[in-house]
């Protein structure tokens, strides 16, 4: 069986897509092509959403924020961390 990477499932989930095919049977094909290393029927659902939406690239996208907001945003979340760190004297895991 073929492997297929993650974008290459999202290229043939908007094909499919665009040829009217649901998710259901994007996924059953899919399944069928990739074997053990298909995505999973809720990621191609989704993806289809996302296409119907008007998303165009099959690129995953991390954030719709800018550079400069996601960046402010990941430096907060590790703000956080680092203070929970130093208050709990080290005994602290991201878990």
């Amino acid at each position: 069986m073929a492997t297929f990477s993650l974008q290459e499932q999202r290229i043939i989930i908007r094909f499919l897509h665009l040829r009217g095919a649901t998710p259901i049977e994007i996924h059953r094909q899919l399944s069928e092509t990739c074997g053990d290393g298909v995505m999973n029927v809720k990621n191609v659902r989704s993806w289809v959403r996302q296409f119907k939406e008007g998303q165009r690239s099959a690129i995953f996208q991390w954030s719709k924020q800018t550079p400069t907001e996601a960046f402010a945003v990941a430096m907060e979340s590790w703000r956080r961390r680092c203070e929970k760190c130093v208050r709990l004297q080290g005994d602290y895991v991201e878990k």
